[in-house]
């Protein structure tokens, strides 16, 4: 009975997988089209469970299915960006693997659109050494943090030591317990 239930947890993983990864193919069209841009896959499990796409559903439950064993499903893969064509600005965990609209959660709301690509966020310049938001639907502070931390040249306490500046010490200086970074 163990064999069929791993057996069918890593066949639903490989459609979930399979989701994410070929936005082009027809069924993913098709659910995109009935459950968002992002095919369901924010919602809870209470809620995945009182649908009766029931199919999709389970494959959507995965990932808790999976985390009752202690594996991390979600973050066994990383997003490649490539092109940004087929990566969620806000959605997919693109940047340090992390969802930008968990780390910075009041900032999407001021985004018109929660589903917008990569590639409509992020316009390269060929001139200089990272990627630069040049958009008008965030506040230039945003813009300019966004491009520092690309840079690696915030001001934490990790990065200022790397450039030599003297300091008392590298951890946080609230809790004084870990090391300061981005």
């Amino acid at each position: 009975m163990l064999q069929l239930k791993a057996k069918n947890l890593a066949l639903l993983g490989k459609w979930w997988w399979r989701f994410r990864t070929e936005p082009n193919i027809f069924w993913v069209k098709v659910i995109k089209s009935i459950c968002g841009q992002d095919g369901g896959m924010g919602l809870s499990r209470a809620i995945l469970a009182s649908r009766k796409i029931s199919t999709w559903s389970s494959i959507l439950m995965i990932d808790s299915e999976l985390r009752k064993l202690n594996l991390d499903f979600e973050n066994l893969f990383i997003k490649s960006v490539s092109n940004g064509n087929n990566t969620l600005f806000w959605k997919d965990a693109w940047l340090d693997n992390k969802l930008l609209y968990e780390k910075f959660g009041r900032l999407i709301m001021l985004d018109s659109n929660e589903d917008a690509l990569v590639s409509e966020r992020i316009i390269k310049v060929p001139a200089q050494k990272a990627p630069t938001m040049q958009n008008n639907w965030l506040p230039q502070k945003f813009d300019i943090f966004i491009w520092r931390t690309l840079l690696k040249i915030l001001p934490v306490r990790v990065e200022l030591d790397k450039r030599g500046v003297d300091l008392e010490s590298i951890l946080h200086p609230v809790c004084n317990n870990e090391v300061e970074t981005v």
